[in-house]
């Protein structure tokens, strides 16, 4: 009875092993892009630990200083009230409101201990979302609260928008995502903070509108599926690739 054995043919042997090694480094990049992606997030988590910290304090570290607890004291201008488009809350669509709040105190700490004179700026303020029937900031008049206050919440420095984003429309005032040099031309409020504050949902009235805690603290995290992939279609190669090179014993090398 005649057996086979593995005799490898020096062509297949040429494409298979590059093959087989990208795959097997393709699965191995990913499995490193899961590991950062858990630091992110694990990061994220830390960052949304800590005590709120005044704007001014937050601003100077830059995208550093995303999804910080952040604290600003000022008016809101509901005048000037604006409408991120497309939102979902709990399965349902409508709209988030962001409101520049105009500035009272914006010095930093160090600001505060020279004695350097107040400089009025301006932030926006995500406030939450509202279903499509309460767009219309006169359905809601309790949702617009007057003179000064402290307006808690997480800092976000915007990301750009992705592939399928529409483009703002700020002639419109259609907003699909918070661009805020172009959201502060249309407030025409003068300087304003490049960062935004989302604040939370009311503990006291969670259901109150606009309702707050739309900060996504979530990451895409599916590299160890992609990784599994790579090292799948790495095997199957390998398996195939030793199949085909099987030969009976006996058989002429070509």
């Amino acid at each position: 009875m005649t057996g086979a054995s593995f005799r490898p043919r020096l062509i297949p042997t040429l494409i298979a092993l590059p093959l087989f090694l990208t795959l097997l480094g393709l699965g191995t990049w990913q499995m490193e892009r899961r590991g950062w992606k858990e630091g992110l997030l694990a990061d994220m988590q830390a960052r949304l630990a800590l005590p709120p910290v005044a704007l001014a304090d937050l601003l100077p570290l830059g995208p550093a200083g995303n999804y910080r607890p952040v604290y600003a004291v000022g008016v809101y201008r509901h005048d000037l009230e604006m409408l991120l488009q497309a939102r979902t809350h709990e399965g349902l669509i409508g709209v988030q409101v962001v409101t520049p709040l105009q500035l009272i105190e914006s010095r930093s700490a160090e600001d505060v201990a020279s004695g350097a004179s107040v400089v009025v700026e301006n932030v926006l303020v995500n406030r939450g979302w509202v279903p499509l029937e309460a767009r219309d900031p006169k359905s809601r008049p309790d949702s617009l609260p007057q003179g000064e206050m402290v307006v808690t919440g997480i800092l976000r420095w915007p990301a750009a928008p992705g592939w399928f984003t529409p483009k703002n429309d700020p002639a419109r005032g259609d907003w699909y995502w918070p661009e805020v040099p172009a959201m502060a031309r249309a407030a025409d409020l003068g300087q304003m903070a490049p960062a935004v504050i989302e604040i939370g949902r009311n503990a006291a009235a969670p259901d109150a509108l606009p309702i707050g805690g739309q900060t996504i603290v979530a990451l895409p995290n599916n590299h160890l599926q992609y990784a599994l992939t790579w090292y799948a279609l790495a095997a199957a190669l390998l398996a195939t690739y030793i199949l085909s090179q099987r030969r009976p014993a006996g058989a002429s090398r070509e």
